[in-house]
Parts: structure tokens; sequence; C-alpha cells
């Protein structure tokens, strides 16, 4: 099992307890060990979740909103409804803003102060888990039209975009084994919250249809006994999973059957050479797992309008790039089309350059790579535009186009389109095919 869940107290807000039992079911598929510890105190101050991974630790202050929210570092934070009436978050209490980072160093100086219980003494002296990120988390998603305005101390996710971010994000410095993730809950004296652990799904059901408790799965009927020779022969597993798929609620076939048909960055096979010749198929078996910008769902004749953008920030003092908005980020990468017409594959970015440095995105195999859940296919450098590398000087803003010169495969359901080094990193891009 991926997820792990403890708690201090069973959450006694039906909407805490549903949110956990849905973040939980998005996250229980993914590979490696996530551990979500929940409603605990640690320093005098109760904490709404965090959640580990072997590279990374989230602290989480849960709001549930049912409007557009309206905030910044200080003062009151609010919430404009569909029917346009305001109300106050969190009224008589810090904003959420407040909350998050008290609940941040309540937490990093539990860890630090318990450290050598966690790690080896040598680990020790090298790890701080002041890297550990801070996160809002609305639930049950960030309406389009809020406005929060932070630092960069603190990120605001809904929770329906959360995954994407738990899994692309690291903290610096901190890698832990599964043996050393799971004396965290045990030091602050947490108890599994069994019955949720015994029954994960193990997909992100939609919210509309999320209990507020963990829901026992109905006893199966004993099918009557078939003579052998009546026996049908057993289902292949690609059409059971198919029948799985479509038996799913429609919410969740639109987000998350999608992702279990793609896989890490890391199961793609390298490019081998630059040539535009397409690659042989691959076999491989799917990992579910999630893309930094979601889903591309729009298509129409033939042609994804994605237009998502990824921004990075270079952090001086880490010496590396983390994740930024748009109004803090360096350099901004934006997968705008993608063209399944004529024969090919035909992929329109648009970089934007804000630091002192020409901003270098390559584009050939190496750099950018494109496959569906079989097959990787090859850019051709000769054909895209311009041709091997895109710079972009300080306040420009320029535009590639990526030539693939094969169709994609008839069977393919999502392509996942990665940048593996420039210009800042890596990023990912999931984007439906036409049907």
């Amino acid at each position: 099992m991926a997820v792990q869940v403890w708690i201090g107290e069973k959450p006694d807000n039906p909407n805490e307890r549903k949110a956990i039992i849905a973040l939980a079911n998005g996250l229980d598929r993914l590979e490696g060990l996530y551990v979500m510890i929940a409603n605990f105190s640690v320093g005098g101050r109760a904490i709404d979740l965090v959640i580990l991974k072997s590279d990374a630790i989230f602290i989480l202050e849960l709001k549930h909103v049912d409007g557009m929210v309206f905030g910044s570092v200080n003062g009151k934070w609010k919430v404009t409804s569909k029917n346009g009436s305001t109300k106050e978050l969190n009224p008589g209490r810090k904003n959420p803003y407040g909350q998050v980072v008290n609940y941040f160093y309540n937490f990093t100086n539990f860890l630090n102060d318990n450290k050598h219980q966690i790690v080896s003494a040598q680990k020790a002296n090298a790890i701080d888990f002041r890297a550990a990120k801070r996160v809002i988390v609305l639930v049950p998603t960030l309406e389009p039209g809020s406005q929060i305005e932070l630092d960069w101390k603190v990120q605001v996710k809904g929770l329906d975009e959360l995954p994407t971010y738990l899994l692309t994000e690291r903290s610096n410095g901190i890698e832990l084994t599964d043996e050393e993730l799971v004396r965290i809950p045990k030091l602050l004296h947490c108890e599994p919250w069994q019955e949720l652990n015994d029954l994960l799904a193990g997909v992100m059901p939609p919210w509309a249809s999320t209990p507020t408790e963990p829901q026992l799965p109905a006893s199966s009927p004993v099918p009557p006994e078939v003579p052998l020779a009546e026996a049908a022969a057993p289902m292949p597993w690609w059409r059971e999973t198919l029948c799985r798929i479509n038996s799913w609620p429609g919410g969740v076939l639109t987000v998350f059957a999608l992702l279990a048909l793609v896989w890490t960055l890391a199961t793609i096979p390298p490019a081998i050479n630059n040539s535009s010749e397409p690659a042989p198929p691959v076999t491989v078996v799917p990992v579910p797992t999630i893309p930094e910008q979601g889903l591309g769902i729009d298509v129409a004749n033939g042609i994804a309008s994605v237009h998502q953008r990824v921004g990075r920030r270079w952090d001086r003092e880490r010496s590396e790039w983390v994740g930024a908005d748009e109004d803090n980020a360096d350099v901004l990468v934006t997968l705008e089309t993608v063209d399944f017409n004529n024969g090919q594959i035909m992929l329109e970015w648009t970089v934007e350059n804000r630091r002192g440095t020409p901003a270098k995105m390559a584009l050939v195999p190496e750099n950018i790579v494109i496959a569906d859940n079989q097959v990787r296919y090859l850019i051709d450098s000769a054909r895209s535009r311009p041709r091997g590398v895109l710079e972009v000087r300080r306040g420009e803003k320029r535009t590639a186009t990526i030539i693939v010169p094969q169709n994609v495969r008839p069977n393919a359901i999502t392509l996942k389109i990665a940048l593996v080094s420039q210009p800042f990193g890596e990023a990912s891009w999931i984007v439906n095919v036409p049907q």
C-alpha cells in the first residue's frame, strides 16, 4: 500500500474527514510510501494534516470553502459564494497564512529536536526539517476568480490539484526511508486510522460522492458453480481493466482513470539519438502518476488546447530551481497546443524569461520526451523551429514548434510530455488524444 493514514484523534469535522479520505484515495496508487498524519497536536498546537514522503514533508491547513477566496499574508480572508454573499474565513482566529506558518515552526522544531530518534546520527548532522513545505488547501477546489497574494513561504492549492503538487515537489536535503517515515507518527503518539487504511480504494473519488466516513464494501454473492466445459476463458487483464474503468463514475473516469495509464518520467527509456525515425514500440507496465499540470481536456478538430504554464524561480540560497507562481517566476514555459493532424504531432510552446541570463530550451529528444503508455515518439529536430535550441533573452517571450513525424498510436488515450532538464529542470504535462 502506498498510503498510511495516522491520526492523533479522529477528526470531528465531516468535511475534514471527507478531505482526508479523498486525498488518501488519490495518493494510494502512486509509487513510494506516503504517510498522512491527521488531527494531532505538537507544541500545544493542533495541526490539521501533515504528509510525508521519502523526499519531502508537507504541513497543511485545510479550509472548506464554497466560493471565491480573497486574502493575503496579512489581514482577514473573505469567501464570496456563488449567490454573491461574502463571509470571513476563519473568523476570530489567525488567517490561514498565519496558521500554517505557526504549524510549520511547531512541527519542524519537534522534528529537529527529535531527529536522532528518526534518522541515524550521521544523517541527523545533515538533515534540516525546516525544508518542509507549507500549504493552505482549499476544499474541494480553488475557485476561478479567487485572489490570494502570498509570499514564497506558503503555497495555496485546491484539494483536487494537491496530489499533483505532492508528487512533483521536493524538500531540499530531506531523504527518508519508509522505516524513518513511520517513526515520525509514532513519536507523535499517533495511531493508524485502521478502518481507512484497510479500505483505501486506490482512486480519487469525485468530491460530491466522497463519504465522510470510510465505507465498508458490500460483500459479493458467491457465484453458482459452473461446469468446467461451460466455463468461459479468463478475461484478459487489459479487458478487465477497461471494464472496471467504464464502471466508475464519470468524474473519476475523466481525471484519474486517465492518470492510471501514464507513468513517471523515470520509466521512459532515454533517447538514443537525434534521428527523426519513429522509435520502435516499447512495452511497459503503466505506473499511475499525476503530472505537474494535470490533463489537457479540450480536444477539438484534432487539436488539444492545453495552454498550461509551469513557472520556476532560481533559489540562490539552495542553488536550484524551485516552483513559483506566474508573478514570482523567473522562467515560464507554456505548452499551448498539441496538433494531431496531417500524419504528425505538432507541439506549440511559449517560453518567457525574466532572468538576467538567457534561458535555453533544447528542442531535441534528450530534453523533450513524448510518450503514451506503450510507445515513445521522437522529435524531428531538423523540422522543429527554431532548430536545435530555443534561446530566450531577458525580458523576451519566444515561441517554439516541435514536430514528431508520425501519427499518434490509434489506441493511445493520453500523451505524457515532459521536459528533462532545460530550461529549468523537470516538468510534465498530460494531454488527451483525439478519440
